[in-house]
């Protein structure tokens, strides 16, 4: 197990390591009201003259500001156990949420059971402890976060019936806990013949859940190829709000969520083997670190993709008081260190507020420029004279844009007052600069000052959306986005 603290100019501050002869992890930490840190994970064997009851047994320890331990708490059964979260709860305390095969404080019935422990913080005493699981399955921690009433919600995944049936192969599964370790409400969903998990929790300032991690199905959207980014949001009272998917042809997967600074937006954290938000930095075979940052209604604010020639990842993220992301994970290349060696090394970044381009971002002035052998020409503010084959595409770009890596496009037909326009949905994976409209009649062969509108269909929460206008012909504005 290691453990450290770093400043805000990214030096190590202090650093602390303790391990048994056998495997030994700090999952997650959460910082105290007090400037210190609760760090929580799994041992095995003998660590600190103390035996592992089982296969591997909880613990967790408080440091003090400098690093100097206060307390640990270690408990567990026979079987195998360990935790995977930890969050300071509204009355300063911390919860820690986890999984296990034995029977802790409840008989397990299934296979992982879903466990959860509050702990004083001032001595790590335990204040009420919790396990529920599904007959002959499992319910695996991932994710949790604190609420300000006092409560915590658990998510991750199930391959039981939870609450309700189960719809996939596994599915998404969550469960709200009140300050005295009660139930409030269970919620899982997912989609038929597929795999949905969530990796990370988040509560916003209003109450709201949102659930971050992957699916192989087509849960909020058509599946990109392979598994693809999830976003699941609740209400306050676990009801399903919306959904969001997105992907490419290669594996993804968000691994964390924080609540942004506003208290209603997100921070994302993970990873793709894909072109997402840039250029892959190798090939499909390597995976690159991600990061995005959503609002609560859904809508892409950035998106971030970073690597090397080898793996690398973002497993946790967390928002400092300026609203700046801190993205943390793993290399296992030459991130910042020329001279790492071909073992995965500690990575991070950090985001300022603004640093990264929003997605989609509006522009005032947009240029229709050539794409195929009949052009649509034209300049910043004029209009666009040319003309277009059927089922051939025109490209329209912005020099104030921020740079896209790919667009999906989606064309709908729709006629008024005898063909004066046609309608055209466009979704956009990333973020907007190129955005090619695909024309599938003759209406762009003509200059006759047809009007053609681009409009975005009824909110899905899928991909993000913008509306544009237009011309083909010399007759009306100049082009002006919506």
């Amino acid at each position: 197990m290691a453990a450290g603290k770093l400043d805000s100019d990214g030096a190590v501050l202090w650093s602390w390591q303790e391990g048994t002869t056998d495997e030994d992890a700090l999952s997650d930490a959460a910082a105290t009201d007090d400037g210190g840190v609760v760090f929580a994970g799994f041992f095995n064997g003998t660590l600190n003259g103390v035996a592992s009851e089982g296969l591997g047994d909880f613990i967790a320890i408080k440091f003090d500001s400098d690093g100097t331990e206060e307390w640990r708490w270690q408990d567990g059964t026979e079987m195998d156990e360990g935790i995977t979260t930890c969050s300071k709860t509204a009355d300063g305390n911390v919860v820690l949420t986890g999984s296990t095969l034995g029977d802790w404080v409840e008989t397990n019935t299934g296979l992982w059971a879903l466990v959860a422990v509050k702990l004083d913080v001032t001595d790590g005493s335990v204040i009420w402890q919790y396990q529920a699981g599904v007959p002959s399955q499992s319910v695996v921690s991932r994710g949790s976060a604190s609420r300000a009433d006092g409560s915590i919600v658990i998510g991750g995944v199930t391959d039981g019936d939870w609450d309700g049936e189960l719809t996939g192969f596994t599915d998404f599964f969550t469960v709200a806990l009140d300050e005295d370790g009660s139930e409030l409400w269970r919620f899982q969903d997912g989609s038929l013949l597929s795999s949905s998990s969530a990796w990370g929790v988040a509560a916003l300032s209003d109450g709201s859940v949102v659930l971050a991690g992957t699916t192989d199905g087509n849960y909020a959207g058509t599946n990109a190829g392979a598994q693809d980014f999830a976003v699941v949001k609740l209400t306050e009272e676990g009801v399903l709000d919306w959904t969001w998917q997105d992907g490419t042809p290669y594996d993804e997967s968000f691994e964390g969520v924080a609540t942004g600074i506003d208290g209603t937006s997100m921070v994302f954290a993970g990873y793709t083997f894909g072109t997402w938000a840039a250029a892959q930095a190798e090939d499909e075979d390597d995976m690159d670190a991600v990061g995005m940052s959503m609002d609560g209604d859904g809508t892409l604010l950035w998106t971030y993709q970073a690597g090397t020639t080898n793996h690398d990842n973002f497993i946790g993220v967390d928002v400092g008081p300026d609203g700046a992301a801190l993205l943390a994970g793993f290399s296992a290349g030459t991130w910042e260190d020329p001279t790492a060696d071909f073992y995965a090394d500690f990575a991070g970044v950090l985001i300022e507020t603004g640093a990264v381009p929003a997605t989609p971002a509006p522009a005032d002035d947009i240029v229709i420029t050539p794409s195929t052998p009949f052009p649509v020409t034209g300049t910043s503010g004029d209009t666009s004279e040319g003309s277009c084959g059927d089922g051939e595409s025109f490209l329209i770009t912005s020099d104030v844009l921020p740079v896209v890596q790919g667009c999906y496009q989606q064309t709908t037909l729709s006629f008024d007052d005898g063909g004066q326009y046609e309608e055209y949905t466009v979704s956009g994976l990333t973020e907007w600069e190129h955005i090619t409209m695909f024309g599938s009649s003759s209406a762009f062969a003509d200059d006759d000052g047809d009007e053609a509108t681009s409009t975005a269909p009824a909110p899905t929460k899928t991909l993000p959306t913008r509306r544009f206008r237009w011309t083909v012909g010399a007759l009306a504005p100049p082009p002006h986005p919506l």
